[in-house]
């Protein structure tokens, strides 16, 4: 297996570890959801024109896991509210989107450099709700700014990042970041 994949099945273990229990209706596509949730988180996270939030040989899998952990305590990874379809009492009272929620501007929110800022003012390149929920990896790639402009905007911040630690402590990544931008194959065990 390479690197890459197992890295991946590791994300997507935590995400299969801290969503929602699966309850009819929603559990016709609970896998598709999570899959599609730990793919994106884990592109994002490991994009080389995106830094990591860690420094060291598992910084780009601790910021997955941190972006991981913060999803999973704000929605558990629920499919109705990763496709936009909040319920009256969730989502900050239908002012977030996303699984990360993300409050947006009056116009959108924007990526500067590598901070996120709301638009209060049309704009171009202002990033709508709809571009969040249609496309997962523009909504982790927010949501990573957002962290890096102000990670308290997280409600969520402590409990995840003790969440993170503790469950990576538990269950440490099966690869450096270098084996996977080198695209080492590891043995099998």
């Amino acid at each position: 297996m390479s690197a890459g994949a197992a890295i991946l099945a590791w994300v997507l273990l935590a995400v299969n570890n801290w969503g929602a229990k699966p309850l009819p209706p929603e559990e016709q596509r609970v896998d598709e959801v999570r899959q599609r949730a730990a793919e994106s988180i884990y592109q994002v996270a490991y994009d080389v024109d995106e830094a990591p939030v860690y420094r060291g040989a598992y910084g780009r899998a601790r910021t997955a896991l941190l972006l991981t952990s913060i999803e999973g305590l704000e929605t558990r990874f629920a499919e109705h509210i990763l496709y936009g379809h909040c319920r009256p009492d969730e989502c900050d009272s239908g002012h977030a989107v996303s699984g990360l929620q993300i409050h947006l501007g009056r116009y959108g929110i924007r990526l500067v450099d590598d901070k996120a800022a709301q638009c209060v003012t049309p704009m171009a390149k202002c990033y709508q709700a709809y571009e969040l929920v249609d496309d997962w990896d523009l909504a982790h790639r927010v949501g990573l700014h957002i962290y890096r402009t102000n990670p308290r905007q997280y409600s969520t911040l402590l409990p995840a990042l003790r969440q993170a630690n503790e469950w990576m402590a538990k269950n440490p990544p099966p690869a450096t970041d270098e084996q996977v931008a080198n695209g080492v194959v590891l043995a099998e065990k």
